[in-house]
């Protein structure tokens, strides 16, 4: 997808740095979603990534806005033992092969 920057400057939502999209680190190729092209940066000076949302309107209307990313939780349901952390979907299975 060819996406062209005009020279937009966008904010980080996390801490409020701001800079030319270009001084972002682009994490993956711009997608499209309804008429947004949708670009996932990462803020060089705080490290957290977003969503940086452009396009135009239906009714003609210039639409560009930021969005956190929530972190995804690597497991939700997790045993921590003085070696490492099991799940407990894992620990399941392993109590039904003993049995």
């Amino acid at each position: 997808m060819n996406v062209t920057w005009l020279r937009q400057v966008v904010m980080c939502p996390y801490c409020s740095f701001s800079a030319e999209v270009s001084n972002f680190k682009l994490r993956r190729a711009p997608w499209k979603f309804r008429f947004y092209t949708v670009s996932y940066l990462q803020c060089l000076k705080c490290g957290c990534s977003f969503n940086y949302y452009t396009g135009t309107s239906p009714g003609g209307k210039r639409c560009e806005f930021t969005s956190r990313i929530k972190p995804r939780p690597t497991s939700r349901r997790t045993i921590k033992t003085k070696d490492r952390a099991v799940s407990l979907i894992t620990l399941e299975k392993w109590l039904k092969v003993a049995q």
